[in-house]
């Protein structure tokens, strides 16, 4: 257990770092200069979320040569607000929740397999976020392709939050995606989720190589660790052994992490954690919330 609290805190050291440098990455807005070469995406809309947005594009056809690898969509006046995805839609994040209540248009750049980007796209229309600044009060986290915390920190690989490759039981799930340890880490809109209504937490996991393992951990307000993981593995302790390319659902009581009625009530952030080191690593989740039964 000593052995891997410290692994997490490490990666989460460099995590931060990581986050604290994203912030500051920036798209050319619509008419500035630039040094890329390829036409920019087309008919970009954006759809607000709860706690943040989703920008749709066309893509563009690629440079002769190269190959698009993915897209990034950043605020035109709010590049802090900014996301990167495989295809259209791409999902933001960045700034306080609810954005302070501004609106923000967005653009998109495609980025190419040379690492060089394409011209920025035209500014889409102007957007707030549906649940504003106030903490919130769903018992969901993402559930039917909707994501209802604030962000996440994650570290050691990439979350898809509008996957559709899952054969997800909405309109998307989630795809997480690394060549080595990492995990999903969502933070809770102003910092703070009340778990005082809840005894579990749920979700839908489906791994696509055998042998995959997660762990589970949730943070109090400061960015304090509760050491106190729960295992999702062969031992099936909270639902069935994993399978590749087979959705299953699974329980947790809150109680086996440190957290819930009569333990910590107000949580900060938790952490699906993968603990396969190397290889093709990849997996889905859906339908994560809390439960009172």
């Amino acid at each position: 257990m000593k052995k891997l609290l410290m692994v997490i805190q490490s990666l989460l050291a460099a995590a931060a770092v990581s986050q604290t440098a994203a912030v500051t990455v920036a798209i050319a807005g619509p008419g500035a200069s630039s040094d890329s070469t390829g036409a920019a995406p087309t008919n970009v809309t954006a759809a607000p979320w709860p706690y943040t947005a989703l920008v749709f594009f066309t893509a563009p056809p690629a440079p002769g040569g190269k190959t698009i690898s993915g897209y990034k969509a950043a605020g035109v006046a709010a590049p802090w607000i900014h996301g990167s995805g495989p295809s259209s839609p791409v999902m933001v994040q960045g700034g306080e929740p609810g954005w302070s209540g501004n609106s923000v248009t967005f653009s998109v750049v495609a980025t190419y397999s040379d690492g060089s980007m394409s011209a920025p796209s035209s500014a889409s229309n102007a957007v707030r976020t549906t649940a504003g600044s106030k903490p919130s009060a769903s018992p969901n986290v993402y559930v039917g392709g909707i994501f209802n915390w604030e962000g996440d920190y994650d570290f050691g690989g990439t979350m898809n939050y509008t996957d559709v490759t899952g054969n997800p039981s909405a309109k998307y799930d989630l795809y997480w995606c690394t060549a080595s340890q990492g995990g999903w880490l969502p933070f809770a809109p102003q910092n703070t989720y009340d778990l005082t209504p809840y005894k579990y937490m749920n979700l839908d996991l489906k791994p696509t190589t055998a042998g995959k393992t997660w762990d589970i951990s949730f943070f109090k307000i400061g960015d304090v660790l509760i050491d106190s993981p729960a295992m999702i593995d062969a031992h099936g302790t909270y639902g069935p052994a994993p399978q590749p390319g087979v959705w299953a659902t699974y329980k947790i009581p809150l109680s086996a992490m440190g957290v819930g009625p009569g333990a910590v009530t107000n949580v900060y952030k938790f952490l699906l954690h993968d603990n396969r080191s190397a290889g093709a690593n990849c997996w889905y989740a859906q339908n994560i919330y809390f439960s009172a039964n």
